[in-house]
């Protein structure tokens, strides 16, 4: 009865993992064994493969999402994630300030934002540098895990990181 229960799981397996089983019930529990552990190689090969997939498309992703003049410029992977978080850490602050602007009517600075407990930077993340006007802002951020490398954002007023870019899109450079 046993041998019964455990052969369709691994016949399933086996065929969606690409494992070669032979179509009869095996003829001892180490059968079972020798097919569940070639399984679970194949398993970990297939983890292995992933792995090694998965930095050139982390980077692909980055270089096409990030914005800026010269997005196809950031080269490490590593690099390209922090990218990504200092770029939606500047989206969470327009949303930050622009809710702080209409509950106060002027916009906050990093220490209003934090008691008012409506900006958390990510990790990796500098807390962003906050330069106000009247009737405007702008803000930059680095990451010590990206070096040489600073995003900006603003509203109403020029982008610290490239000035020709409209309000509330970040760029980094």
């Amino acid at each position: 009865m046993r041998r019964h229960t455990i052969l369709f799981p691994v016949l399933a397996a086996s065929l969606v993992l690409g494992v070669s089983t032979s179509c009869r019930a095996p003829s001892s529990d180490v059968a079972v064994t020798d097919t569940i552990a070639r399984l679970e190689a194949r398993v970990t090969q297939l983890e292995k493969r992933v792995d090694s997939l998965e930095a050139p498309v982390l980077a692909a992703r980055a270089t096409t999402t990030a914005r800026g003049a010269n997005a196809s410029a950031y080269v490490g992977w590593k690099d390209s994630a922090f990218i990504r978080a200092m770029t939606s850490d500047l989206r969470q602050l327009v949303v930050s300030e622009e809710t702080y602007l209409s509950d106060s009517t002027r916009y906050a600075t990093l220490a209003q934002l934090y008691g008012w407990n409506r900006f958390v930077p990510s990790q990796g993340v500098s807390p962003p540098t906050i330069v106000l006007g009247q009737g405007s802002w702008s803000a930059t951020v680095t990451s010590p895990e990206a070096p040489g490398v600073m995003c900006g954002i603003a509203m109403h007023r020029a982008n610290p990181v490239h000035p020709g870019t409209e309000d509330a899109t970040p760029v980094c450079r």
